[in-house]
C-alpha cells in the first residue's frame, strides 16, 4: 500500500508540474495575444492619425477654396465698377457694386471676428482678412463716391463704432 501510496504522490505531483507548465505556457499564450492585440490597436490608431491628418487637409483645401471663390467675386466687382464709366447711366451699377462689396465686407469682418475668439488665432490670416475687409469698403466708398453719395460714402468710411 505504501509503494501505491507512493506512486499516486508521485502522480499528483507530475500532474502540479503538468498544470504549472500549462498554466505558464497560458501566460505565453496571452501575452502573445495581447501583444498581437496591443499591434493591431497601433495600427489602428497610425491609421486614425492619417485619416484625421486627410481631413484638416481637406478641410484647409474647402476653407482656400471659399476663400478664392471671395476675391474672385470682389476682382469681377472691380471690373464692373471700372466698366460702369462707359454706361450712360453708371450710377446704377456703381449703387450694385457697392451693394455687392458690402456682402464681401460682410464676410471677412464676420472671418475676423470669428478668429479672434479662436484658439487657432493665426495673425497672417487675420491681417489678409482684414486688408480684404478694408479693401472692400474702399471700393464701396469710391463707388458711392462716383455715384454722389457722399452721405452713404462718409458712412461706411466711419461706421458707427469709430464716430
Amino acid at each position: 500500500q505504501l509503494v501505491q501510496l507512493k506512486r499516486m504522490v508521485e502522480s499528483l505531483q507530475m500532474l502540479q508540474f503538468a498544470n504549472l507548465g500549462v498554466s505558464i505556457a497560458g501566460i505565453g499564450v496571452s501575452a502573445v495575444g495581447f501583444a498581437l492585440m496591443n499591434k493591431k490597436l497601433n495600427s489602428i490608431v497610425d491609421q486614425l492619425g492619417a485619416f484625421s491628418e486627410k481631413v484638416y487637409a481637406r478641410f484647409d483645401q474647402l476653407r482656400e477654396r471659399e476663400l478664392r471663390t471671395h476675391y474672385s467675386r470682389i476682382d469681377g466687382l472691380f471690373d464692373q465698377a471700372e466698366q460702369a464709366h462707359s454706361l450712360r447711366d453708371p450710377s446704377k451699377e456703381w449703387y450694385r457694386v457697392a451693394g455687392a462689396l458690402a456682402d464681401e465686407s460682410s464676410y471677412f469682418r464676420g472671418e475676423v471676428r470669428y478668429l479672434n475668439h479662436s484658439p487657432e488665432f493665426s495673425f497672417e490670416l487675420v491681417d489678409a482678412l482684414t486688408r480684404s475687409y478694408a479693401l472692400c469698403n474702399t471700393g464701396r466708398i469710391e463707388c458711392l463716391m462716383l455715384a454722389r453719395e457722399m452721405s452713404a460714402a462718409r458712412r461706411v468710411a466711419m461706421p458707427k463704432c469709430c464716430a
